[in-house]
């Protein structure tokens, strides 16, 4: 059994905002650019507000069943039948985007250092390390997320400084010419892209002082709106939106470009190195809520007893893509089904909430 009450909420901060700005925000500037073009950023800031709404959803309900995960006290406010059938919908959920993030750090990886190895070697590798962390438990991702997201986001930030000389602000209009279809679509990937916030709702009983959950909760979501809105902008002010939507790895390109003075080149070296380990960790957040998810889902005691058979299943779902074009169309597909995840379930833990009694009470029965 995992111990509860382990991590802190300065940690819940770093890993909420990791996953809000870690694996997918190298590729997010192209997916946007795609949908919505020089419009990419107020679609991310209105997605970003009602992903903050949602969010306050979530801590409400979550404080009200202390010492339990969604899986667990959702069958307390639904019934029986019906949180069964959310707490699998969720642990899919977990499972997707576990597998979908994998495979993302794979393709990094192989392209940054080891373009000649076969690919199913690195994946491989990175399951034996996940296992490893996920045995030792939540406390020590956390640790390491806290140790080493401040230098990814000063990294991010300083990317950001340095390209200013090449950015021009006419590279982001026009401003609202883009068809509101694409707006609509735009802003629907929007709210799954921050709908990873869900994740939530299995860190809680983790968290050794979760009434402070709503303010640093929320503190990471603006934070991570702030990043992503910045880092798409300043992609586009700098490359354009069609040579960004021709790049696998815009952020990349964008780091690549930094240089201070004539004795700081090569900075993406540094950024990869970092960037890779926290991409490591995310993976190893999303396998641990996956892994956590069915064990509650069918009643096992103890989390380890699935490590291993969750792990192959991500093993084989990480694999099966042909390329990164295919990844990025389950990127996608996962979006949709994100959007219901990240709207649908909160809003209705919440509305049976409100017309059940005794909420912190049941959480304790």
């Amino acid at each position: 059994m995992i111990k509860r009450g382990t991590i802190s909420p300065r940690q819940v901060f770093f890993i909420l905002t990791m996953l809000l700005t870690g694996i997918y925000i190298l590729i997010l500037p192209r997916h946007m650019v795609f949908l919505t073009g020089t419009d990419g950023w107020l679609v991310l800031i209105g997605g970003g507000f009602v992903s903050g709404v949602i969010l306050i959803l979530i801590n409400k309900v979550s404080i009200k069943f202390p010492g339990k995960t969604v899986i667990e006290f959702a069958p307390l406010v639904v019934g029986r039948l019906l949180g069964k059938i959310i707490g699998g919908i969720l642990a899919i959920y977990f499972t997707l985007l576990a597998a979908g993030s994998l495979r993302i750090f794979t393709e990094m990886l192989k392209s940054a250092l080891l373009a000649e190895t076969p690919r199913w070697i690195v994946v491989v590798g990175l399951v034996g390390l996940i296992i490893w962390i996920i045995q030792n438990g939540l406390e020590d991702i956390a640790r390491f997320t806290e140790l080493l997201a401040p230098i990814i986001l000063l990294l991010l930030i300083g990317a950001l400084i340095g390209d200013i000389r090449y950015m021009e602000v006419i590279r982001l209009k026009p401003i609202l010419k883009t068809e509101p279809i694409s707006l609509l679509e735009g802003f629907i990937s929007t709210l799954s892209y921050f709908g990873v916030i869900i994740i939530l709702l299995m860190l809680y009983p983790y968290v050794n002082a979760p009434e402070k959950l709503t303010k640093t909760s929320l503190g990471a979501l603006l934070f991570a709106i702030v990043i992503t809105v910045a880092v798409f902008a300043g992609t586009v002010a700098t490359f354009g939106i069609y040579e960004t939507g021709r790049m696998a790895w815009p952020v990349i390109e964008l780091v690549k470009m930094v240089r201070i003075g004539e004795f700081l080149e090569r900075m993406e070296s540094l950024f990869l190195a970092v960037w890779l380990s926290i991409a490591f960790i995310n993976v190893s957040v999303l396998s641990f809520c996956s892994i956590s998810g069915w064990t509650q889902l069918i009643n096992i005691k103890n989390y380890q007893k699935l490590t291993y058979p969750v792990m192959f299943l991500l093993l084989g779902m990480s694999l099966w893509p042909k390329d990164l074009l295919a990844v990025l169309g389950l990127y996608r597909i996962n979006f949709t089904y994100g959007l219901f995840i990240s709207l649908a379930i909160p809003l209705l833990l919440f509305v049976f909430t409100l017309f059940s009694k005794g909420g912190s009470e049941n959480g304790h029965r």
